[in-house]
């Protein structure tokens, strides 16, 4: 490519002058902001390894293993600066940012693509995390707006139904907490049959120690403790279960009826 533009260069001072009169030195000088512009396009295009993972047909793409987060965002970056529109680069951009805690940049980002791509519960349930990661995990009166937002595209996204019954659990509103993640476990039913996937039973395991740890400091609503068993049921893990046999045992020791319906959940 290099010397294409070389070559290129050379005949356009050469013919240029001839064809048209205009003097070498201005060709010259024409030439040389063509050559430096065509140069940098190339570069942002050919020679950046992120832009030719992503645009490339070729399978011998470079291992982006060997990158660091950072070495990756300045070369995103330099996409953004010259193609402020790609999409993809902007996505790639928000994920590293948040990978490198710069919450105020991949917020930045997160507006730009909804702005180029239009409003979908996916980005609006990003936009929500990215708000959350920047005040340090607490979910803002702006995060849940952005999570309601999400679930009116689709009341199934998961991340936005984790959020928002996380909120209402912080404020106690155990109701509330027990619809959301009950419809959450709802998108997991086939964990009851087969393992879940890793992400999701990550999910699992993070609302099942949440609630643990709630139980141990005060009293929940038996809604709660329906998802709570819920919950124990898709994680399957053996150690988990037999804690919540003694939680439940110690919390509905006068209430067997509601006892036994925990026990039969949770059973295995």
């Amino acid at each position: 490519m290099t010397i294409f533009l070389i070559a290129f260069f050379l005949l356009y001072i050469v013919l240029i002058p001839i064809l048209s009169q205009t003097s070498y030195k201005k060709t010259a000088a024409l030439g040389i902001v063509f050559v430096s512009l065509s140069s940098v396009l190339t570069y942002s295009f050919l020679g950046n390894p992120i832009t030719f993972w992503l645009f490339s047909q070729d399978t011998h793409k470079p291992n982006l293993a060997d990158y660091t987060p950072e070495a990756l965002l300045r070369q995103l970056e330099e996409r953004v600066f010259l193609f402020p529109n790609d999409i993809e680069a902007l996505k790639y951009s928000f994920d590293l940012y948040l990978e490198t805690h710069k919450y105020n940049q991949a917020i930045a980002s997160i507006k730009k693509i909804i702005s180029l791509q239009g409003y979908n519960d996916n980005l609006l349930s990003q936009f929500g995390m990215a708000i959350v990661l920047q005040n340090n995990g607490v979910i803002t009166p702006n995060a849940e707006t952005k999570f309601m937002q999400s679930l009116s595209y689709n009341k199934a996204n998961i991340q936005s139904l984790y959020y928002l019954g996380l909120s209402a659990l912080q404020k106690k509103q155990d109701d509330t907490t027990a619809k959301r993640w009950k419809d959450l476990f709802q998108e997991f039913s086939y964990g009851y049959t087969t393992p879940l996937n890793q992400i999701d039973k990550e999910i699992t395991r993070n609302i099942v120690l949440i609630l643990k740890d709630t139980i141990k400091k005060r009293t929940i609503k038996k809604s709660l403790w329906l998802v709570f068993a819920d919950g124990v049921l898709l994680n399957k893990e053996k150690d988990i279960m037999d804690q919540i046999h003694i939680l439940a045992q110690n919390e509905f020791i006068d209430d067997p009826d509601f006892l036994s319906i925990i026990m039969k959940k949770i059973s295995y």
